[in-house]
């Protein structure tokens, strides 16, 4: 059985509804890690991203102040687990947990009938104790019903407070094990907060061979990220229901952007480094990120933020111009330029409708007036 990566499965839990994901995304390289870590906290989780169980026994999974994330990252990256070696991990805000919950929907061995399974216990405690989960046939023309969930809950000595939030978390993973025709849906931890809010600390998703959604994402199926690595440049995304798209260059600078914008309220859906030194095939990079972006129905501006020490941005500027054409008209854009022959590309876009500023600081105070609907429109 293959599984999927852990914020793959996350990512199709958070589609379906029910339970709460923790705030968070995947990487790359040290830099980005440490750009996706800024505004989660003091502390977050960094976890390598591996087809395979047990990271938490062997280091893939850590906890680290947020000085501390690109180090862990580079760790994480270099480290092999089950025979996997990790191309991503995924840095997440920690959540506050009184407890520790386990929630799964598999398929029984005997018959290949959908069972129910819950322990009081989660983590990595459960796998010694298997007798301390429950289990619950889920009847194939009946279908899940809270009554399952609730005489799981009972059988597994979980605290009836837990119950009410239990019971959308329990449907959702249900519902996902089907749509996606799995072997297995998992949810291990599942964190219990004080207030018995209910958290997905890891999803594990077993996909069965043949079924829906390897039909619908074949091995050779190429995401955005790694699209955008192989035009050469960085795509991270950072909040899949963020106010603002992210076009710039730089690491240091677009990290700075990024943290800029969360400290004034706003949500940045991305980090972008779109590397100014390299303007050969500009049209399609600028493209890639353009529709990966447009499609976000949250975005409600664009900013740009491109600085050059060498480039020049006169032709780059027309190169930005002819692409902004592909930008949903309705979505207003503000941008900084600065570099050789920056004044020229100001002019273009400006000309092309875009709000132009001199500074970082007017792009974070501009941005932020347009998505509280107080800014100049496109």
């Amino acid at each position: 059985m293959t599984q999927l990566l852990e914020h793959e499965g996350k990512a199709l839990l958070a589609g379906v509804g029910g339970v709460t994901i923790p705030r968070g995304a995947v990487a790359d390289s040290p830099a980005l890690a440490r750009a996706v870590a800024a505004g989660l906290g003091a502390r977050v989780v960094v976890k390598a991203q591996v087809p395979t169980g047990g990271r938490g026994k062997r280091g893939g999974v850590r906890i680290v102040p947020q000085q501390g994330v690109g180090d862990c990252a580079e760790a994480l990256l270099n480290l092999s687990i089950g025979g996997f070696r990790a191309a991503t991990v995924l840095v997440e805000e920690t959540v506050a947990a009184a407890e520790e919950l386990y929630l799964a929907v598999t398929l029984s061995p005997g018959d290949r009938s959908a069972v129910l399974l819950l322990s009081a216990s989660g983590g990595v405690e459960v796998e010694g104790d298997p007798a301390a989960v429950a289990k619950v046939p889920i009847p194939a023309l009946l279908g899940l019903r809270d009554f399952h969930v609730r005489q799981a809950a009972s059988d597994a000595g979980v605290d009836i407070g837990a119950v009410p939030g239990l019971l959308p978390a329990a449907h959702a993973v249900h519902r996902l094990f089907h749509e996606v025709e799995a072997d297995l849906v998992e949810i291990n931890p599942l964190f219990l907060t004080a207030d018995h809010a209910l958290v997905a600390g890891d999803v594990r998703v077993v996909p069965t061979e043949g079924g829906a959604y390897r039909r619908a994402h074949p091995p050779s199926a190429v995401t955005p990220f790694e699209r955008a690595g192989e035009l050469g440049f960085d795509l991270v995304e950072l909040d899949p229901d963020g106010d603002v798209g992210l076009l710039s260059t730089g690491a240091g600078a677009s990290m700075l952007v990024a943290d800029l914008l969360t400290e004034s309220g706003v949500r940045p859906v991305n980090f972008c480094d779109l590397r100014s030194g390299r303007t050969a095939g500009a049209a399609e990079r600028l493209g890639h990120v353009l529709d990966h972006l447009g499609e976000r129905p949250g975005v409600r501006c664009l900013a740009i933020n491109f600085f050059a020490g060498v480039t020049d941005l006169d032709a780059f500027g027309a190169v930005l111009v002819e692409s902004l054409a592909r930008w949903p008209s309705h979505v207003p854009i503000v941008a900084r330029i600065d570099g050789p022959g920056a004044e020229s590309a100001r002019e273009r876009l400006r000309a092309a409708g875009v709000v132009v500023v001199e500074s970082l600081d007017s792009l974070v105070d501009e941005v932020g007036r347009v998505v509280r609907g107080r800014g100049a429109a496109r």
